[in-house]
């Protein structure tokens, strides 16, 4: 998108707090008007949902369209625009890999904040709004922890309906321990930041912390994956498989991590099966740490393909087909 507004060098530095302040405050000076369609894709004619490669994403879930419906309708019956917020983009003046497989491009921005806005804003006929902008550069110190924990801020809101969820803030403190590892640094965070990070969310304490730290691996085990998923994104996948025309006759079964796809999904077979009264059954199985995630991304599919064997070996035996898909990692 052409003229992208750049913000220059002669204005203050804030902290990224101070940033986050202003910006729920409306009182952030540098702003910029934007199609709200150019950080969404159309779906399917006239349906429009958020753009990933626009967005810049720190919930556990890109968007809840359950609650944009709610908006929606609500803006619909009373007219009533007056609570939509801008939303804030990052403003990329240099090239930045932020991650082995997410590079930004030079003069580029990504939506950090105001998804469900800029959805709804476009079902309710506004095509153009105020969005503020964030300098990567001058601003975040070209620093990708300071870019999750900006994201992180803007959604920590008291009255924010989708309020921001302590995964989040796990991955922005994962990020410090993996830029410490990038830099030839000792993983574990510093004291002094640790007690910089838990002066930004009043949500944890030190213990949080030091658990989180327990369940980091720099070489994985029990780290978060790429991908993790959410209990919502995991019930709307049951749903969504459950309304495909190639699975009405299964017992479509609740989604499991992968250390649970043998007994325990058999378990739910059983149970699904005899009490819907079917003789087949569909296994969702997803990652919900990095060596799950490796497992799952094997090129040579050996964990795949066992788990596909022994569900069709067990259900030959008791008279059950028992399909399964795999959810994406990243």
């Amino acid at each position: 998108m052409s003229n992208l507004k750049v913000v220059n060098n002669s204005k203050p530095q804030y902290s990224v707090i101070q940033i986050s302040d202003m910006i729920k405050a409306d009182t952030w000076s540098n702003k910029q008007s934007y199609p709200t369609s150019y950080f969404l894709i159309e779906e399917s004619p006239g349906v429009f949902i958020p753009n990933k490669k626009m967005i810049f994403q720190v919930r556990g879930v890109l968007y809840v369209i359950e609650f944009v419906d709610k908006q929606v309708i609500k803006i619909d019956n009373t007219g009533d625009k007056s609570n939509l917020k801008k939303g804030t983009v990052v403003y990329f003046p240099e090239e930045v890999k932020l991650y082995t497989n997410l590079t930004v491009p030079a003069d580029s921005v990504l939506l950090i904040d105001g998804t469900h806005g800029t959805v709804i804003k476009h079902r309710v006929g506004i095509k153009e709004y105020d969005y503020n902008i964030v300098n990567f550069k001058e601003h975040l110190n070209s620093d990708r922890t300071l870019l999750r924990r900006l994201g992180n801020l803007i959604n920590f809101r008291v009255d924010e309906v989708l309020g921001l969820e302590d995964t989040a803030i796990k991955l922005e403190f994962y990020e410090i321990i993996d830029k410490n590892v990038e830099e030839g640094k000792e993983a574990k965070p510093t004291e002094d930041q640790q007690k910089d990070f838990l002066k930004c969310y009043e949500q944890i304490n030190q213990a949080t912390l030091t658990n989180w730290i327990a369940h980091h691996s720099v070489h994985g085990g029990r780290r978060e994956p790429r991908k993790p998923w959410t209990e919502i994104e995991l019930k709307e996948r049951k749903t969504k498989h459950s309304k495909l025309e190639e699975y009405q006759n299964h017992a479509i079964l609740n989604p499991t991590h992968l250390s649970n796809w043998n007994d325990g999904v058999l378990s739910q077979v059983w149970k699904e099966c005899h009490e819907k009264n079917r003789k087949k059954a569909l296994a969702i199985i997803y990652a919900s740490n990095a060596r799950q995630q490796k497992d799952l991304d094997d090129v040579n599919e050996v964990m795949k393909k066992r788990v596909k064997r022994y569900y069709k070996e067990s259900g030959k035996f008791f008279g059950i087909t028992i399909d399964v898909i795999f959810l994406p990692t990243k």
